[in-house]
């Protein structure tokens, strides 16, 4: 438990983030776009599309932090999947969770594509992809459709009307896209929770 409370507070060049015990949603929120978000989760919980848990806190330090990079690495991997089989211009894109804070980058590699999870905001130029941890894990778990999520407004993409159409079009093949063994989210031979995934 101390080792891994020691990993957890290495020193890295990362913004903090709720898993850290220093973001509240009272002080702002972490991108413009989160507002809309928040209302569209509201309203999707309010019609039955996402349970009541969907609007719940998150789970704080390193527990809640695994959670998510499991979610967030099992993504990448669906990313890197679709852009082996099929050309999609999309160089890089910053994903936000906006329940927790958590930014993570995604970079197209060779291998397709390589995260930084807990990575600085999204610059003024850079993609962002501005969702919500829950409707992430629904989706991947199969409970919620990618096309249904975007249409709602539960997936909102930040960029110029070209790139949005791409980015949307990315996300959707990849969370359709069903990898062998996915369903695992074993994080022991991760590194850092945070850390690039190693490709």
């Amino acid at each position: 438990m101390v080792a891994l409370f020691a990993l957890y507070w290495l020193p890295s060049p990362v913004q903090a983030c709720g898993f850290d015990g220093v973001f509240e949603g009272n002080f702002g929120v972490p991108h413009p776009k989160s507002i809309e978000i928040a209302v569209a989760m509201r309203r999707a919980v309010a019609e039955g599309m996402l349970p009541p848990s969907a609007l719940e806190p998150i789970v704080p330090g390193p527990t809640g932090l695994w959670r998510a990079t499991g979610h967030l690495h099992a993504l990448e991997r669906r990313l890197s999947a679709v852009a082996l089989s099929v050309s999609f211009p999309v160089a890089s894109m910053a994903l936000l969770f906006i329940d927790s804070g958590l930014w993570t980058r995604f970079t197209r590699v060779a291998g397709g594509y390589a995260s930084q999870i807990h990575a600085f905001a999204a610059g003024s130029e850079e993609i962002a992809v501005v969702s919500d941890e829950a409707i992430i894990a629904g989706i991947l778990d199969g409970r919620l459709s990618a096309r249904s999520a975007i249409d709602r407004g539960l997936i909102v993409v930040d960029a110029p009307p070209a790139e949005q159409e791409r980015v949307r079009d990315l996300l959707t093949a990849a969370f359709e896209a069903r990898l062998p063994l996915e369903a695992s989210t074993d994080l022991v031979s991760r590194r850092t929770p945070w850390g690039n995934s190693g490709r």
